[in-house]
């Protein structure tokens, strides 16, 4: 007789034959990040190009209203030799981890960050001003 915690790591290895030869984050396309200057703020792609679900950091995207909680540590702006840091917002905190943003297999994600979340970057500036944002990638199934 099969024992029954023998069978079930048999099944489960059927099961999740996918899983188990995903290669690790390293292995994988790299994610691919467009930035597009917009007369209002720039435009933000993130895409998958893998057959896989890939996560980043919650922090390094922006809110729907294109706010990012601790943003002087993943991103800035660069504009005629001067670096431009993005407005700090408070988001509230999370009671242990946020989890994920979570980027579907070959898909992409979109957000728009506004002008006026670099306070200190001048107006004329805008057309010519360069984003310097890399955001993190992290494994999904830690969540």
């Amino acid at each position: 007789m099969i024992k029954p915690y023998i069978l079930a790591c048999f099944v489960g290895a059927i099961g999740c034959g996918s899983c188990m030869s995903r290669p690790p984050i390293e292995d994988r396309p790299s994610l691919v990040l467009t930035v597009k200057n917009e007369a209002n703020g720039f435009s933000l792609t993130l895409q998958n190009p893998s057959s896989y679900e890939r996560c980043i950091v919650a922090d390094d995207w922006p809110t729907r209203g294109g706010l990012m909680a601790n943003p002087t540590m993943s991103i800035a702006v660069e504009e005629d030799g001067e670096r431009h840091v993005m407005r700090d917002e408070n988001l509230g905190h999370c009671i242990g981890d946020c989890g994920p943003v979570r980027i579907a297999a070959e898909t992409e994600i979109t957000a728009h960050l506004p002008y006026s979340q670099f306070p200190d970057l001048p107006k004329a500036a805008h057309s010519s001003a360069r984003l310097v944002f890399a955001p993190r990638e992290t494994p999904c199934d830690r969540y």
